[in-house]
């Protein structure tokens, strides 16, 4: 007797190889009782690679999200500290606030950026992990 997680079970099928799956997954190969069970585990397949392609393509994007984030900060940080090396001995008179005040505006920008990628890639990522382990 077989179940499946939408609660059908089969039994008396004898295991075959599913049709058109030509992979070996280690030593196992995947099998299956009926052509409706190997379109299913087919079917599994090709959600959980797709649910994979999303969550990589997800993560990237808020990998190179913060990435951005980190850059603008680095800049941020390296105008503030030059204006204030620049202020303090001519009291501020040639520092250009406007510069350090625009990076600042520009590392807002970003993080609110790099929090909805992240976001939606640990949504993806916890979609996949339901795919998998459903």
């Amino acid at each position: 007797m077989i179940s499946f997680i939408d609660g059908s079970s089969k039994s008396n099928c004898s295991l075959v190889p599913v049709p058109g799956c030509s992979k070996r997954y280690g030593n196992a190969k995947p099998l299956a009782c009926s052509p409706t069970i190997s379109s299913y585990f087919l079917e599994f397949e090709v959600q959980i690679i797709e649910s994979l392609k999303l969550a990589t393509e997800k993560a990237s994007v808020a990998k190179d999200a913060k990435l951005k984030t980190i850059s603008a900060l680095q800049k941020h940080s390296t105008l503030l500290r030059e204006a204030v090396d620049q202020g303090l001995p001519n009291h501020g008179d040639n520092v250009d606030w406007g510069k350090v005040e625009n990076a600042a505006s520009h590392v807002e920008e970003f993080s609110k950026q790099d929090l909805v990628a992240e976001a939606e890639a640990r949504k993806s990522i916890d979609l996949l992990k339901t795919v998998i382990f459903l």
